[in-house]
């Protein structure tokens, strides 16, 4: 489990988080790349996961591939790479970051509107390349941390039904909810040990999805991290989503 923790916590090898202060050009420096996880057979079923600010996709490839697709089969998976920008709380430094922090003390509001918009018409591209060969409602979304405000950011806007909106350790933007995802199945996963982004930030997202929506949340007794109880509850929740949408393919 200390393995599996410290290869998913959004941090630096010296164990800064998430947040830095810039007043350089804060455009990201290079094209998304992209990994793919193919299942053995057929993908019945897609899942796009973004990774925390400070890190990778391969931060997450093993974690799916050990844990998650070897229980959930035909689950492709899609892990993008934020671009390379400039964050706020470490004086400048630059990093993968799917949108600036400005400060610690407001998360749930961004206060970088144009970060956000740009990673989420990214983030949309894939959306709409995964159902070119799937049913919308067997394309899923989610991530950690800043991942995961990515993903209920940009899941509950998109003009399609998901399958799935998955947060992990994460918190919600400014929301705006289409027509199509209304009634999207949600899950907050988060550790009431959580120092980094606050187990209260769970709570605050839960009050401003949409009551529509169908919303698990789990909570653990771990830190800023996924786990092996944190992958437990994202697998349940996968199986039961994906049992409760049965593929027409």
């Amino acid at each position: 489990a200390g393995r599996l923790s410290s290869l998913r916590r959004s941090s630096n090898s010296k164990g800064r988080m998430e947040y830095s202060k810039t007043t350089q050009s804060n455009m990201p420096d290079k094209p998304m790349r992209i990994q793919t996880l193919d299942p053995h057979g057929k993908a019945t079923s897609s899942l796009i996961w973004m990774h925390g600010l400070g890190d990778t996709s391969d931060g997450f490839a093993d974690l799916f591939e050990q844990y998650v697709q070897p229980k959930v089969p035909g689950l492709r998976v899609i892990l993008p790479n934020a671009p390379i920008r400039q964050v706020t709380v470490n004086n400048g430094m630059k990093m993968p970051a799917w949108y600036d922090i400005k400060n610690l003390g407001d998360r749930v509001i961004s206060n970088d509107e144009d970060g956000v918009s740009e990673s989420a018409d990214l983030i949309v591209k894939l959306l709409d390349k995964e159902i070119e060969s799937l049913p919308s409602t067997r394309v899923m979304i989610g991530g950690f941390s800043q991942g995961g405000a990515m993903a209920l950011f940009t899941g509950l806007r998109y003009n399609k039904p998901l399958g799935a909106i998955i947060s992990c350790s994460g918190y919600a933007l400014n929301l705006e909810t289409s027509p199509e995802n209304a009634t999207v199945p949600i899950f907050l996963g988060h550790g009431q040990q959580d120092q980094m982004v606050p187990a209260s930030f769970a709570a605050t997202s839960y009050q401003r999805l949409p009551k529509t929506a169908q919303i698990d949340r789990a909570m653990g007794n771990y830190g800023h991290e996924m786990n092996l109880e944190a992958i437990a509850h994202l697998l349940k929740f996968l199986q039961k989503t994906l049992s409760n949408k049965q593929s027409k393919l």
